[in-house]
């Protein structure tokens, strides 16, 4: 069984399976964790694992993301670091006490230098909400996310989106410095190989270094403009987008199997003749309309 503690100073997770109840233990931000002693017991409102939304009555399944109720009954194999009773380890909130249960976080990371500073500069642990904390860098105020916490800050900027994003354009100025396209590779502070740099979700002009197994690193203010594009509609914006794209996509590659098929499925021309662009056109319509 994986026991989790939470510091409760900046709401950082920390794994201390093991461990005997009332150690002590440093934790990143300078204050110290005591290792609990986990509690039982039913929850007085039962939480979906899967979102955190609570259960109404003796419902089977969550009615927001069609989760299982009963996967906790069937795999208590975690300690939640906020209320210390037994959770699901497939679930990514405590069926107790709804809080994220962040098992990126727990991983060890004291001690870790920034990836950006050329000088030996240490990350420290600061709190974002009750929740959630991130590892800052003192002298460049850098920031690094695992990428459970950082799928919060996600859905929580979604669920803040503007109802009328079209009013407002979603786009985000990168500032280009020279400092920025000349900047070397960062290794990821957990495994050490170098990250890959990417443009956030292709169209937000803010590029970030990001591990796919452990986290992502945000220069300053990397991480505020990001979460402002996506409060902005960004993420809607793109999804549409790449949907319109794939649809396109489709359509072409259909038309062009018609046009390789022939006016009998043999091969030679389009459809409806070599010159007959009104037949393409009729088709186009066609596919448009069988397309869900």
């Amino acid at each position: 069984m994986q026991l989790l503690t939470q510091c409760p100073e900046c709401s950082r997770r920390r794994d201390v399976t093991g461990q005997a109840p009332g150690t002590s233990l440093p934790c990143p931000c300078g204050a110290t964790l005591t290792v609990p002693a986990p509690s039982l017991g039913d929850a007085e409102v039962v939480r979906c694992s899967s979102c955190g939304s609570p259960r109404q009555g003796q419902e089977a399944t969550c009615r927001f993301c069609a989760a299982d109720f009963t996967l906790h009954e069937r795999d208590l194999n975690i300690v939640c670091g906020s209320c210390l009773h037994r959770a699901s380890g497939k679930g990514r909130f405590c069926h107790h006490c709804g809080s994220p249960l962040l098992k990126d976080q727990a991983l060890d990371v004291s001690g870790s230098l920034c990836p950006a500073c050329t000088e030996d500069t240490k990350l420290q642990s600061r709190r974002l909400s009750r929740d959630l904390a991130v590892l800052e860098c003192p002298r460049c105020a850098g920031l690094w996310l695992e990428w459970e916490p950082f799928r919060l800050l996600e859905k929580e900027a979604q669920q803040n989106a503007q109802a009328a994003i079209e009013r407002r354009p979603a786009s985000v100025t990168p500032v280009e410095t020279q400092q920025q396209q000349s900047r070397a590779y960062r290794p990821c502070i957990v495994c050490g190989n170098l990250m890959n740099r990417r443009n956030y979700a292709r169209s937000s002009g803010v590029i970030i270094d990001t591990c796919k197994d452990h986290g992502v690193w945000f220069d300053f203010e990397e991480l505020a403009r990001i979460l402002t594009w996506i409060r902005r509609g960004g993420l809607q914006r793109e999804g549409a987008r790449q949907k319109q794209e794939l649809t396109e996509l489709e359509r072409r590659k259909r038309l062009e199997r018609l046009d390789k098929s022939g006016p009998m499925g043999g091969g030679g021309g389009t459809l409806l003749g070599e010159d007959s662009r009104s037949g393409i056109w009729l088709l186009d319509l066609l596919v448009d309309f069988l397309l869900p």
